[in-house]
């Protein structure tokens, strides 16, 4: 993965039109967390919000194993990643915090292995959440202006396993790269 990984505000765009109430409210329960724990209180988070908040970090983790297939994690790939989630969430999430979330994402893919996250993630997403966290995906791998084979193979396996088919898929990554391109 190349370390000049950009937000892209047209392809966090086209991301964020296809978002759900429910990724919504995730990334809103997110931020209260992070409320809380500057303030160093406990965060009062409804049943229904901690299930948003769990689909929010599902769709995050899809775009951290899109970027993080070549098994190679220079520290700038992780700033740039934590910046592209900061981005794509609206928050001025700490580094603290942007750093526990993607040092939780490798524990678990280090623990559990690849396949297992990949069903982990396809029972946590809902359909059209799959939708989002493909093309969240899509657009962190495409954001540097290079999209290596090692993640265009994960982009793949991502749409299957997501049961989202060949064609859409592509159809789906293209229109991100383009807008990504644009800009």
């Amino acid at each position: 993965m190349a370390t000049k990984r950009k937000p892209t505000s047209k392809a966090k765009a086209a991301v964020q039109t296809h978002e759900t109430d429910e990724v919504r409210k995730g990334k809103q329960a997110l931020a209260s967390k992070a409320r809380a724990k500057t303030q160093k209180q406990e965060a009062a988070i409804s049943p229904e919000d901690e299930k948003a908040l769990l689909r929010l970090l599902a769709i995050l983790e899809t775009g951290f194993l899109a970027t993080m297939v070549d098994g190679i994690i220079e520290p700038a790939e992780f700033e740039n990643l934590g910046a592209n989630f900061a981005v794509w969430l609206e928050q001025d999430l700490t580094g603290a915090d942007l750093h526990e979330i993607l040092q939780g994402f490798l524990k678990h893919l280090e623990e559990d292995g690849l396949e297992q996250r990949l069903a982990y993630l396809s029972q946590t997403l809902d359909k059209p959440s799959r939708r989002v966290a493909f093309d969240f995906a899509a657009m962190l791998s495409a954001c540097d202006g290079e999209v290596a084979e090692e993640e265009l193979g994960m982009l793949g396996t991502l749409a299957e396993s997501f049961g989202i088919s060949k064609k859409e898929a592509q159809t789906r990554f293209n229109e991100i790269c383009q807008l990504v391109l644009e800009e």
